[in-house]
C-alpha cells in the first residue's frame, strides 16, 4: 500500500506544479493583502517537515517569537492561520467568531460525518443550527438529563464493581479501556437501550470499530488529509464497517424501540430524535448526534 501511495503522489507532482503555477497567476492579478509572516516551507508539504508534534505548543510558540503572534504556516495545501496572544485570540474568537467558527474539512472526518453533516462538523449553517435545536430541546434539557440518571448510576456502580474484583484478585485495571467502556455504554444504554460492555464478539466488533473511527476522526498529520488532492486513495477500512453498524442500529431502534416505548405510553428522547430527523429528513446527521 505505501508503494503504491507514493508512486501516485510522484505521478501527482507534475499535475499539482501546474495547479499551483495557476493558482499564482490568478492571485498575481488581483489585488490582496499582503501575505503574514510565515517560516520558509517547501513546495507542495509546505511547513508538515518542520512541525514537532510531540510538542507542538511549545514549537509554536517558539515561532512566535521569531514571527509575531499573527503567523501563517502551509500543511501541503492548506493554509494555517496560528494565532499566538490574548488580544489576537479575542479578534479571532469574538469580533470575527462567524469567520472561523467552521472546522476545515479532514478526510477521516469527512467520511464518518457523512461528508461533515454532524453537528460537530457541520458548517454554520441553517442546517447545524436546526440540528443544535433538537439537541438542546430534546437531548440536553434539564429534565431530559435527569431522566438518565439512573442509567449513569447504574453503569457507575457496575464500573467500581468491576474495580473492585479486579483489585481484589490482584489483576491490573486498564483505566483508558475501563473508562472509555463506561462512556461508551452510557451513551448505547441512553440511545438505543443496549449495552455493548459483555463479553463476546458483538462487543469486540463494537469497540474496534470505536477505536478505529477515534484514529480516523483525529486530525492527524498526514499526506492523505493535507495534500487533499489525493483524496480519492481510500485509507480508511473502518469506514464501510462503521457506516454498515450505524444504518443497522438505528433501523433496529426505529423498528423496535419505537414501538416499544408507544407501547408503555413514554415517549423518550430517541423517538423525539427519529421523529424530527425524519420529518426533516436528517436521517444521516441522526447517527452522528
Amino acid at each position: 500500500m505505501e508503494i503504491v501511495l507514493i508512486i501516485a503522489l510522484l505521478s501527482a507532482l507534475p499535475i499539482i506544479y501546474l495547479i499551483l503555477l495557476q493558482k499564482k497567476g490568478k492571485k498575481s492579478s488581483t489585488k490582496s493583502h499582503p501575505p503574514l509572516p510565515a517560516p520558509p516551507g517547501i513546495p507542495i508539504i509546505g511547513n508538515m517537515h518542520q512541525f514537532d508534534s510531540s510538542a507542538p505548543h511549545i514549537y509554536l510558540w517558539e515561532l512566535s517569537r521569531k514571527y509575531g503572534p499573527l503567523m501563517s504556516l502551509k500543511h501541503g495545501c492548506l493554509p494555517v492561520l496560528v494565532v499566538s496572544s490574548a488580544r489576537m485570540a479575542e479578534e479571532v474568537m469574538k469580533n470575527h467568531d462567524l469567520i472561523f467558527c467552521s472546522r476545515p474539512p479532514m478526510l477521516g472526518q469527512r467520511k464518518l460525518s457523512y461528508n461533515g453533516l454532524d453537528i460537530a462538523l457541520a458548517p454554520y449553517a441553517e442546517q447545524w443550527r436546526e440540528l443544535r435545536k433538537i439537541c438542546v430541546l430534546h437531548l440536553l434539557s434539564s429534565k431530559r438529563v435527569q431522566s438518565f440518571r439512573p442509567i449513569r448510576e447504574d453503569e457507575v456502580y457496575r464500573m467500581i464493581q468491576k474495580i473492585s474484583r479486579e483489585s481484589a484478585s490482584s489483576q491490573v485495571t486498564d483505566l483508558t479501556h475501563t473508562l472509555l467502556s463506561l462512556t461508551c455504554t452510557m451513551i448505547c444504554r441512553i440511545g438505543f437501550g443496549k449495552r455493548y460492555d459483555e463479553e463476546g464478539q458483538e462487543r469486540k466488533r463494537f469497540h474496534f470499530l470505536i477505536h478505529e473511527a477515534r484514529q480516523c476522526w483525529l486530525p492527524s498529520i498526514s499526506l492523505i488529509i493535507f495534500l487533499q488532492l489525493v483524496g480519492w486513495i481510500n485509507t480508511l477500512g473502518c469506514y464501510l464497517d462503521w457506516r454498515k453498524f450505524s444504518t443497522s442500529l438505528i433501523c433496529s431502534t426505529k423498528n423496535s424501540l419505537m414501538s416499544t416505548w408507544i407501547q408503555i405510553g413514554q415517549r423518550q428522547w430517541m423517538e423525539t430524535l427519529l421523529i424530527s430527523c425524519f420529518n426533516y429528513r436528517m436521517t444521516d446527521q441522526l447517527r452522528l448526534i
